[in-house]
């Protein structure tokens, strides 16, 4: 007898952690401090729901309540995470049954967006598609330039120091993309476990650091979770660090797109890609673009008239009307707009790419290209 979806009860925790750490074999059984964002050990099931068969948790999702940032505005964003089910129990349907409910939760909680990563085909069916874009960058000792003299500041491992945190935590806030974390976020995540952190500062004051993770096969190669910093001389110093401390044969560097210190990546770099990392699905059409203005009115300088994007399976519209160098949403749909599905206009406002690259838009390719894809970014070490 199937029981569930359901949110979980406290005696069955263990039964959870049992069953995600079987089924993400890479974490080493180490799921709850590998990604305490996710498991919060203060109540590590409060967003999960089961399945429970055979008087046990055999199937599981969590949805991870999160705030994105895109520039100065917020956008409340849910992250879908830990979809495990015991091999045994697989192909009765529990992840779709787990996922519907999943979604009906999404929906309820006022969240703008969600988004998880995963197979293009099996989460496309609920919704979700591959969107947004970044840098994906290949770093190599023969494409690192040498050192020429002496580091300008000293390096240092990441060790859990309360002062370290606050040094790296002002780093973070000030970039205009991420998620917001709290002072207890920021301690949570960069002391997860299976991931180095390295900071430098200069005698200036100016702070860098970059989180890593090493391969799972090959420890020789690794990817970077997550970096800021200036000026680009402290990030080269941190990259050099690591690849003679790892003995590291290649770097692989994830950036936001319009982050600037992707001029120093390209100069370093032996291969570049772009990339669309997460899948998104979009919850409130309105809500969105309302969090994204400033962006599209900075964009949209000069264009007059308006445009309706018509969500046609999920029967959301949103019409923008451009005034100058304003634009503001109204309800009232205008002829001859936009008609695409959730998925679709997933990829029409994040890419990656410009719009025109994925559909025959029209009259509507000039303004719908300058002002789309959207600018944001979510970094691995956010992500669930």
């Amino acid at each position: 007898m199937i029981d569930g979806p359901r949110p979980i009860r406290s005696e069955e925790i263990p039964q959870m952690e049992k069953l995600v750490n079987a089924c993400f074999v890479p974490n080493a059984g180490r799921m709850f401090a590998r990604w305490p964002h996710i498991f919060n050990a203060e109540d590590p099931g409060r967003n999960s729901l089961v399945i429970a068969m055979d008087g046990k948790v055999v199937s599981h999702t969590a949805c991870i309540p999160q705030i994105l940032k895109a520039g100065r505005n917020k956008i409340p964003i849910i992250g879908v995470s830990s979809v495990a089910t015991f091999p045994e129990y697989r192909g009765h349907g529990l992840m779709g049954k787990l996922l519907d409910a999943s979604n009906e939760k999404i929906r309820s909680s006022g969240a703008v967006l969600t988004y998880l990563w995963g197979d293009r085909i099996r989460y496309g069916r609920y919704g979700w598609e591959s969107s947004g874009q970044e840098w994906f960058f290949t770093v190599t000792p023969k494409s690192l330039p040498p050192v020429e003299g002496k580091n300008a500041a000293s390096i240092k491992r990441f060790e859990g120091a309360r002062e370290d945190v606050g040094r790296i935590a002002a780093v973070y806030d000030k970039h205009p993309y991420g998620m917001v974390r709290s002072p207890a976020d920021h301690e949570r995540i960069l002391n997860r476990e299976g991931w180095d952190t390295w900071l430098t500062t200069d005698k200036q004051g100016h702070t860098a650091y970059m989180t890593l993770a090493l391969g799972q096969t090959n420890p020789k190669e690794a990817r970077v979770w997550e970096f800021d910093g200036v000026p680009d001389s402290l990030l080269l110093d941190l990259l050099r660090h690591v690849f003679k401390f790892y003995s590291l044969e290649k770097l692989e560097i994830p950036s936001p797109f319009h982050h600037p210190a992707n001029g120093l990546f390209f100069s370093i770099s032996s291969a570049y890609i772009v990339q669309a990392k997460f899948m998104f699905g979009i919850l409130n059409l309105s809500a969105l673009l309302k969090a994204f203005l400033p962006e599209i009115s900075r964009k949209s300088e000069g264009f007059k008239g308006k445009i309706t994007l018509n969500m046609r399976d999920v029967g959301q519209k949103a019409t923008l009307l451009f005034k100058g160098s304003k634009v503001v949403l109204e309800d009232k749909p205008s002829a001859g707009g936009i008609s695409l599905s959730m998925r679709e206009t997933t990829r029409l406002l994040f890419g990656p790419g410009s719009p025109s690259n994925h559909f025959n838009l029209g009259k509507h390719k000039e303004i719908l290209d300058q002002l789309f894809p959207l600018d944001f970014h979510v970094w691995l070490n956010n992500a669930v």
